[in-house]
């Protein structure tokens, strides 16, 4: 299939098909999807310890935009990633932007671990690093209590200096 894979919707109390009711409403309809899939190799450096978005190609970011309806709405991120990083040390994450303004990264910093939601599996041992892909699937639950037009953009940061990260394919 194609890979990386970023798909997300907006949920709100309305009907499913199920007929889920909580307080008496109707919740959990699915109102709008957004998509973003490519097959594209690109291989990618980042500096230390900075968060930056994962590319597809030398200009185009991997992200998907979409516009809640309500402030309400609840926003499912799905990421499902195929690739290969340089080092084990590594993390995936996704940043947030309203209105093309960064507004956070939804993972868990402490300040001195390499925090995120994900890496790429550790399917490598030493002098094996370049060969080996491996994959990374995110699944994250966000409300944006706008309706302002959001963006989710795949990041990634390394600890070494510089990391690299391979989409779609091994670094060699």
């Amino acid at each position: 299939g194609n890979f990386p894979d970023i798909t997300w919707s907006s949920i709100n109390d309305e009907d499913i098909p199920c007929k889920k009711q909580i307080n008496n409403k109707l919740v959990g309809s699915v109102l709008q999807v957004q998509h973003f899939a490519t097959d594209d190799y690109y291989s990618q450096s980042f500096t230390d310890m900075t968060y930056e978005v994962v590319k597809y190609n030398a200009t185009d970011e991997i992200a998907v935009t979409i516009t809640p309806t309500a402030t309400t709405s609840k926003i499912m991120v799905e990421v499902n990633l195929f690739g290969e990083p340089n080092t084990y040390n590594h993390m995936v994450s996704i940043g947030k932007y309203i209105n093309g303004s960064f507004e956070n990264n939804l993972h868990v910093e402490d300040g001195t671990h390499n925090a995120g939601l994900a890496n790429l599996g550790d399917m490598f041992g030493t002098g094996n690093s370049s060969t080996t892909p491996g994959t990374c699937t995110i699944k994250f639950m966000d409300t944006t209590a706008v309706t302002s037009a959001t963006t989710y953009k795949l990041i990634c940061r390394f600890r070494a200096d510089p990391g690299t990260l391979a989409v779609n394919g091994c670094i060699t």
